[in-house]
């Protein structure tokens, strides 16, 4: 498929999506861009490209004369590393091409004045804000967090081509904010080719005068791998990082934990106290690479003079602290004496895309064990998740054609389009008819719709991971009982879960509207437990246009309740603490203006 066809089918599923949201909303606050940036923020969550789950803030004004501009923003479960989101969204049937400047102009400078805006001492921006605003609460924490923040990114996500995807550095104050391009050729070839990492040629010769001596065991058949067993002095890791940052990093399971981790903070030790031993210490690297460049010289001795295609796939922890520790304490750390123990596996160029990212996937699972790996990646393979996979499959919707995907395992829908879009006609008909990506479900929003509907709204606000990592027991006690009909209730649930929230964004719910879906739909389980229809549901695949009213109504009515309750506090931190549920689940819900055919039952 080519980039061309490729874009073609992405701008064709954002067109549909957006007609078929008008016409089940024609009120809704939605534009082709605001799909466009969930669908591209949702897929880079799942290739391990952002730092934690994103949330949507979008806001758009002028200030001071000046444009600022953010859609979203993603902070590390730590608070130490901040990644913000701005989208610029083309719409052409045709792929256009946007200059450096363009996009410093439209998206870069917009999005740096949020943030510089945010942070300085003069709360004249913050007080201009809309007070009940996502926008409002998130430039405060901001505010609160900054001074804790290591590292900071802008990502401008556009469906245009750029000429760069990376752009120097900016700072405020100490701090550096890293700016990143995710274009639509980045988007193809991730989603076309299953790999999340750039081309990225190390030549060490050139760039720091050495050629690293290595232990080079070359394949022995087609099926086989090359090695190299080598070490890598921790200067050249330093520059590594400091040239490429995550872009090194991007097949690794994780990003950055900080040095506040006990084993990050251990490395930093080593670095200060003993940097002789840090190898003797230190795990080391694993490294994959498309093809390594060796030379022998006349006793034998072999050299690496260039990697290509690099990507560090265990060890990003290392690599990072490395980096950091150096960046906080100049002075007190010599990488002179410090080498770093690293495996270079060489995969080749031509390779079979499903079974190398299942190899790599083996390699970050086995090898990663300096932090923790997120639960949900170890919850894929429980029973549950397991038999639910495996009956979802087994179903097609009432129409006979369509059917849903369970997302067990982090982008496997995209491996799927892979395998079986391998036309452009075969990928539309797949996506469009038969699994368009709303009947796609990732098994952390599978977990927050069934810790809603079950009187856990409280747990289901946490977030996707946390709600699945606190609700695991539950799902277990459900293992043994997966049948159709416990597939399809539960799918039914997820249809009043998805659609509710986009009843409720924008005019209705101006902040968190996910947060009061979750309390809306745990309170109208509560109240209707025996009267939800959910067959009915199932049957149209969608729901009455008498239930889409009846939620907006309470929906309204619930979201002015949070906010006059809140006392101030950000709706989707007030939806984390169960006595918010407490308070809730006592409300009395007005009475239904109409009959509706999912609660007469």
């Amino acid at each position: 498929m080519t980039i061309d066809e490729f874009h073609a089918l992405l701008m064709q599923e954002i067109k549909t999506e957006y007609n078929e949201r008008l016409i089940e909303n024609a009120s809704t606050n939605l534009y082709e861009e605001t799909l466009f940036l969930e669908n591209a923020l949702d897929f880079m969550f799942s290739n391990r490209m952002i730092v934690d789950e994103w949330q949507p803030c979008y806001y758009n004004t002028t200030y001071k004369n000046a444009r600022i501009l953010l859609h979203g923003y993603a902070i590390s479960e730590d608070s130490t590393q901040l990644e913000l989101f701005v989208c610029h969204y083309n719409g052409d049937t045709v792929i256009n091409s946007i200059t450096d400047s363009e996009i410093k102009r439209i998206a870069v400078d917009p999005c740096f004045r949020f943030l510089a805006e945010s942070v300085k001492q003069n709360e004249g921006f913050v007080k201009s804000l809309e007070k009940s605003s996502e926008a409002f609460f998130f430039s405060t924490h901001l505010r609160e967090i900054y001074n804790d923040l290591q590292t900071v990114k802008i990502v401008v996500i556009t469906d245009m081509q750029s000429k760069s995807n990376f752009f120097k550095d900016a700072l405020i104050g100490p701090l550096s904010v890293r700016i990143e391009v995710f274009d639509i050729e980045r988007y193809y070839k991730i989603g076309s080719e299953g790999q999340p990492r750039d081309e990225i040629l190390v030549d060490f010769m050139n760039l720091y005068n050495i050629g690293l001596p290595c232990v080079y065991v070359p394949k022995q058949s087609e099926n086989e791998y090359a090695y190299a067993l080598t070490a890598i002095p921790g200067q050249v890791i330093y520059n590594l990082y400091n040239q490429y940052g995550e872009r090194i990093l991007e097949d690794n399971v994780r990003s950055y934990l900080s040095a506040r981790g006990k084993k990050n903070a251990g490395i930093q030790t080593t670095l200060i106290e003993e940097p002789t031993r840090f190898m003797a210490y230190n795990n080391g690297l694993v490294i994959v690479a498309d093809s390594v460049v060796i030379k022998a010289n006349e006793n034998g001795e072999s050299s690496i003079l260039q990697i290509k295609g690099l990507q560090i796939v265990n060890g990003g922890q290392t690599t990072a602290s490395i980096y950091f520790a150096k960046q906080a304490k100049k002075d007190a750390v010599d990488l002179g004496p410090v080498r770093v123990a690293a495996k270079i596996i060489e995969i080749g160029e031509e390779v079979d895309t499903e079974g190398h990212e299942e190899f790599i996937g083996n390699i970050a699972r086995y090898a990663n064990t300096q932090n923790q790996v997120k639960e949900s990646d170890f919850l894929a393979h429980s029973a549950f998740q397991v038999n639910f996979e495996r009956i979802v499959r087994t179903i097609n919707c009432p129409d006979s054609v369509g059917q849903w995907f369970y997302e067990r395992a982090s982008g496997s829908y995209n491996t799927y389009l892979i395998r079986e879009g391998k036309t452009p006609a075969k990928r539309k008909k797949i996506t469009t008819v038969v699994i368009p990506r709303k009947r796609v479900v990732k098994k952390t929003d599978l977990a927050q719709s069934i810790a809603t509907w079950r009187g856990s709204p409280h747990i289901a606000a946490l977030g996707g991971e946390k709600c699945l990592g606190r609700y695991k027991d539950n799902l277990k006690a459900d293992s043994e009982n997966i049948d159709v009909g416990y597939v399809k209730k539960r799918l039914s649930e997820y249809i009043v879960y998805y659609n509710t929230f986009y009843l409720l964004r924008g005019d209705i719910c101006k902040q968190s509207p996910g947060v009061v879906r979750i309390y809306l739909l745990a309170l109208l389980a509560k109240n209707y437990e025996d009267s939800i229809d959910f067959d009915y549901i199932w049957n149209k695949q969608d729901l009455s246009e008498e239930l889409k009213a009846q939620l907006k109504i309470w929906g309204s009515e619930l979201y002015t309740w949070m906010i006059k309750n809140s006392q101030g506090r950000q709706l989707s931190e007030y939806g984390k603490n169960e006595t918010t549920w407490d308070r809730i689940k006592s409300l009395r819900l007005s009475p239904m203006i109409r009959s509706v055919p999912e609660l007469n039952h």
